[in-house]
């Protein structure tokens, strides 16, 4: 009897407590909330997952982790993910394991909680030990996006590299360094070996994947100011405590996911303006980009979005230290250095005794630029010692302290370095001119990156890249376009010879080029396919505004003059460059080839440009040029985007 009684009573609490069909009900009470308040289609919902609206990918996630969606359609479809991630919070709750979904999944529990105000009798929050244990270390009060220069050496590097400067809170009345904060990176794992061509090869179609780490911020300073001997300029961005700490709980939960890592769109840069996006939702940084995204362009992004940025600051290379203690010395003071390096300890018996002569003043000033070349020389950086110049960093190091003299603070901000006062990377325009007496008009597109014929505001004045440089004419009197040129990389870097140093200069090409009108033939029926490259100097004669290069070349082509057989031999590129003015900048250009194929052949090429920048991102192009034994002239009306 008591059975018959007890039995409808224990059904009916079975149907109304949380494990029974009431968390079913209340599951499809959250999920009816949520379609009604439209969440799944929501901007914060999207950019929560890391949506994007590029020209080729719409409106798809760039996370490629099959674990980081709830729903098989997840990062098509945001809104089956929304009630998926919903579903996933109803799972049983076993211990403090952090594997559930609700710790899991952490910013999406606590951004739909917020929304749907979840009921803790219906919905019970799982406890997240190591969530709690890890967010009460990542305190911040600012964050500051940085942008390491650009360093052509290496391939991944070449355009620049952005990354995240988290400053930790500091407790008042204690002491920190900048060195202790720590820094959110994004970057592609790439396997040891896999470098240059093979790298860009792979990058550019997403063969690697990509993933968010947190390092102290010293190991990025060890990595970009002290071995690769890069600038780096840090924005600081007006993000509130509130942002800070949700962009945290962002990277808790998208940190052991990846995503196809894309060298020229989804990259470093490009996925870090999505984290800021997506911890403020309300500011638009990515939409402007389609298929090309560099770091200069990120940067410029973020100073132009309305209040975001609050300061820039500088911090110097290890080149860049030693450059500022060596310019304030005198021409004998900068002897002594030299001396100094050259003995490296050594037989230095003449050079220290030139030292002790100095006063204390002197003597601190030349021991510094000594101490700051040996890092820049050795690449030093933490616990790495001194070995091409160990004695001489030991002396210079004891002496030094005997002077007594404080070191006289770097003060040097070069400001037209900053990447936020760049001209945009991609360029396209029209123009017109003259082709051996025969008139043109002429248009050309280039997505990437910066001409040494134009400005250096923003960029490096060492390093030209030109990608899928492309130009079409029209010829007076002929039907149709004839393409110009298309060069699919050219890459041109001019580091300057120094005392002490003696940097090579490097020019890569890679193109196709009409030789203009061909007797008794249709336009573009002479042309030449080539690749030339080859090492050789540059110098500054009078400092920064005039600069000069000389490099030996070897070529190797084909053109119609020679039947299409491939021919080559030695050749050499000459140049010269001098900024009148930050919008005004003259260059001349010159090349010779001797060709061996089926016949030898001699090519010259001579050119002149002027380049006048008109704000805000306009440029007027002018050139003449004698190439192929062909006059040519034109002038050309061309935009930054």
């Amino acid at each position: 009897m008591l059975l018959r009684i007890m039995l409808p009573l224990v059904l009916t609490w079975n149907i109304w407590t949380p494990t029974g069909l009431a968390e079913s009900d209340y599951l499809a009470h959250l999920q009816s909330q949520a379609r009604e308040q439209k969440l799944g289609h929501s901007t914060a919902w999207k950019k929560l997952l890391f949506y994007s609206n590029h020209l080729i990918q719409s409106d798809t996630s760039m996370i490629d982790s099959a674990a980081y969606f709830n729903d098989p359609q997840g990062d098509k479809n945001p809104e089956a993910e929304l009630l998926a991630t919903l579903a996933a919070f109803f799972k049983p709750i076993a211990g403090a394991d952090d594997t559930h979904p609700q710790c899991f999944f952490r910013a999406r529990y606590q951004w739909l909680k917020e929304r749907l105000k979840f009921n803790p009798a219906r919905l019970p929050e799982h406890p997240c030990p190591k969530f709690t244990e890890w967010f009460k270390e990542v305190d911040y009060t600012k964050a500051s996006l940085v942008f390491s220069s650009y360093f052509v050496n290496s391939p991944s590097s070449m355009w620049g590299h952005t990354f995240m400067h988290m400053h930790r809170r500091v407790e008042p009345g204690k002491a920190h360094s900048e060195l202790l904060d720590d820094a959110v990176n994004f970057a592609a794992a790439v396997p040891p070996g896999q470098t240059g061509p093979i790298y860009m090869l792979r990058g550019a179609f997403g063969f690697y994947p990509g993933k968010f780490m947190l390092a102290r911020y010293y190991h990025k300073i060890q990595e970009y100011n002290n071995y690769e001997s890069r600038d780096l300029w840090e924005y600081d961005l007006d993000l509130t405590p509130e942002e800070l700490r949700w962009m945290m709980v962002i990277l808790w939960e998208v940190g052991p996911h990846w995503m196809d890592y894309y060298y020229f769109d989804e990259n470093c840069s490009f996925i870090m303006l999505s984290l800021i996006e997506a911890a403020r939702p309300s500011v638009d940084l990515t939409s402007s980009f389609d298929v090309w995204v560099t770091p200069g362009d990120t940067i410029r992004e973020v100073a132009r979005a309305p209040g975001l940025m609050t300061g820039v600051r500088y911090r110097p290379s290890s080149l860049s230290r030693f450059l500022e203690r060596s310019d304030a010395l005198s021409g004998e003071e900068r002897e002594i250095v030299i001396d100094l390096v050259r003995s490296s300890g050594k037989d230095d018996s003449a050079a220290m005794a030139e030292l002790h002569e100095r006063t204390k003043e002197s003597q601190a000033k030349i021991l510094d630029a000594v101490l700051e070349f040996i890092d820049f020389d050795e690449d030093l950086a933490a616990e790495k010692q001194a070995v091409k110049h160990a004695l001489l960093h030991k002396k210079s190091l004891a002496q030094r302290a005997s002077t007594g003299i404080a070191a006289t603070p770097l003060t040097r901000r070069p400001e037209a370095a900053r990447p936020d006062l760049g001209h945009d990377t991609g360029r396209m325009g029209i123009g017109g001119g003259i082709a051996d007496q025969v008139p043109f008009v002429q248009f050309e597109w280039r997505p990437s990156l910066h001409d040494i014929t134009f400005s250096r505001l923003g960029y490096s004045d060492e390093l030209g890249i030109k990608f899928l440089d492309v130009a079409m004419r029209a010829y007076k009197g002929r039907r149709g376009l004839l393409l110009a040129w298309v060069t699919p990389i050219d890459i041109l870097s001019t580091a300057p010879l120094r005392p002490l140093m003696t940097p090579l200069s490097w020019h890569l090409q890679v193109g196709y080029r009409s030789l203009g009108e061909c007797p008794d033939q249709d336009p573009g029926a002479c042309h030449r396919t080539y690749a030339r490259g080859g090492a050789g100097w540059t110098f500054k004669p009078l400092g920064d505004p005039w600069m000069l290069f000389a490099i030996p070349l070897i070529q190797l082509g084909t053109s119609t003059e020679d039947g299409q057989v491939l021919s080559g031999g030695p050749g050499a590129l000459a140049g010269t460059s001098l900024e009148v003015a930050p919008w005004l900048k003259l260059s001349v250009l010159g090349a010779i080839e001797r060709r061996f194929g089926e016949s030898i052949s001699m090519f010259r090429e001579l050119s002149g440009d002027i380049a006048i920048g008109l704000p805000p991102k306009w440029e007027l192009h002018g050139r003449g040029a004698w190439r192929h034994e062909q006059p040519e002239l034109s002038l050309a009306l061309l935009t930054y985007f």
